[in-house]
């Protein structure tokens, strides 16, 4: 055991800490697409259900229907590619978040990694200077 290899450990857990905090950069943006196509979401089926749920006049033109038509199929289209937008922000938030919780983990096992070659340096420090106190005492005549 050294020093030096205590200090490439280190390295190593400040290098694993920067991949850790690189990847919980690009997960925010992710959150927040993420949040924001729920948002839309929402607001277009609240927009579809206020839509149909509207008070009706009692006489129509078939022309006032095929426009009302038209609308609502706009309308379930676009809640439709939100839908979408919203499953693959979702998947791909997952897919980050997996990938930090993995970085993470390897930041772990590095941290302990390195905390056990410090105490076994310490360790190793402690047995020599104990050998070396003893090499003195057995130098020291007893009867002195």
């Amino acid at each position: 055991m050294s020093a030096q290899r205590l200090r490439r450990a280190s390295r190593i857990v400040d290098i694993r800490e920067r991949a850790v905090r690189a990847v919980e950069v690009k997960l925010y943006p992710l959150c927040r697409r993420t949040a924001d196509a729920s948002e839309a979401l929402a607001a277009a089926r609240a927009l579809v259900q206020a839509t149909l749920s509207a008070p009706s006049t009692s006489s129509f033109s078939s022309a006032d229907l095929a426009d009302t038509h038209a609308y609502l199929l706009g309308l379930e289209r676009r809640v439709a590619v939100l839908v979408v937008e919203e499953r693959k922000a979702r998947l791909e938030e997952e897919a980050l978040r997996r990938k930090v919780i993995a970085a993470k983990a390897e930041l772990k096992k590095v941290e302990v990694w390195r905390d056990r070659l410090a105490e076994t340096l310490r360790a190793d420090e402690q047995l020599q200077e104990r050998k070396a106190t003893d090499t003195v005492a057995a130098r020291i005549p007893r009867g002195a």
